[in-house]
């Protein structure tokens, strides 16, 4: 399964957020955090009430933008389609809202540090994801074009991506659960740095 490409993935988890948001409200303080500033830390507060559906609300909108921008911009999608790039923006738009969600409701719940980091955690969300793109073979067309992976030799890139959706699922559990989150922006790196020597 492609979580960037299907279609049901990004819908359960609008759904899963939603009635999260809306189970956790009992239990939630008065204001809980729903933005993040440029350095990744906590810059806004929303009553309860509001904020458990701000995200939800922001993802249903991101989907629904995606849906239906095909009727006005034809050729552009089409375009966007052919690359294999249309579907996976749509889905990364949707989980990124989801993490904020994550953030909102854990830091609310006292399960994550109020000091988690949203920037560390969504760098490593978006390496989980290209991961997963470049195991699915969606990057094979654009890998001859980036910088440092034009190099990776076709048969050997399955398992650079593997690897490298192991740093980017170490790199964001670090992010969420430690705080002063801004060094662990680096686990990823050093993560796949590590695995490529131990395979070799």
């Amino acid at each position: 399964m492609n979580i960037l490409t299907k279609q049901w993935p990004p819908l359960l988890t609008i759904l899963l957020c939603g009635v999260g948001g809306y189970l956790a409200v009992p239990y939630l303080p008065k204001r809980i955090p729903v933005h993040w500033g440029i350095d990744g830390s906590v810059s806004a507060h929303a009553s309860r009430e509001i904020g458990v559906f701000l995200n939800p609300t922001a993802m249903v909108v991101a989907y629904l933008f995606f849906t239906l921008i095909p009727y006005s911009d034809k050729r552009r999608v089409s375009d966007l389609r052919e690359l294999g790039v249309y579907e996976p923006l749509r889905n990364t738009a949707v989980y990124v809202f989801a993490l904020s969600q994550i953030l909102s409701l854990g830091i609310g719940l006292g399960i994550l540090h109020d000091q988690t980091n949203y920037l560390a955690a969504a760098v490593c969300l978006v390496f989980a994801l290209i991961s997963n793109g470049g195991r699915h073979g969606m990057l094979d067309p654009v890998l001859p074009h980036i910088l440092l992976l034009n190099r990776l030799d076709p048969k050997k890139s399955h398992r650079f991506f593997f690897r490298f959706g192991i740093a980017g699922g170490t790199g964001l559990v670090a992010a969420l659960t430690l705080p002063a989150a801004a060094p662990w922006v680096a686990v990823p790196f050093g993560a796949v740095i590590l695995l490529e020597r131990i395979g070799k």
